[in-house]
């Protein structure tokens, strides 16, 4: 605390002692100054805690949730072919095939230089397959 020597007048409601004028404080008084800062410090430290279990928490679920999605299944890729370069899969033993997941649906490309241009439009490839597995299921029947 700070006293100033003017007309003020301080009193410590706890040791009944009167500052008039004057740095008259007693040690007594500083204690209970210092304890009365150290509960508020506790108390810091106590809400610093909870928030930081809370934080902790958050974390986790969110790394639970993002788990749970990596292991929803996509649908298999059923085509013997690259989808952008329509060349068979595998049969270059110099290239190997290029998987990876687009959304729900696994695709399998003949190298991985191929993926840049599905990047490109994703869309249209995706329609593609859909369309050559729809055409694959009628020439079954």
């Amino acid at each position: 605390m700070i006293y100033s020597r003017g007309k003020n007048l301080r009193v410590f409601p706890e040791s009944g002692v009167r500052v008039d004028n004057a740095f008259k404080v007693s040690a007594t008084d500083i204690n209970i100054e210092a304890n009365r800062d150290m509960k508020q410090l506790r108390h810091l430290k106590t809400i610093l805690g909870s928030l930081t279990a809370v934080l902790a928490l958050l974390a986790l679920t969110s790394v639970a949730q993002a788990e749970t999605k990596k292991e929803t299944k996509a649908k298999p890729y059923t085509l013997d072919t690259c989808i952008v370069s329509d060349e068979k899969l595998d049969s270059d033993p110099g290239m190997k095939s290029y998987a990876f997941v687009h959304g729900d649906q696994e695709f399998k490309l003949c190298c991985k230089s191929c993926l840049k241009d599905f990047n490109k439009n994703p869309g249209k490839f995706v329609k593609k397959l859909k369309d050559a597995e729809a055409k694959k299921a009628k020439d079954k029947k």
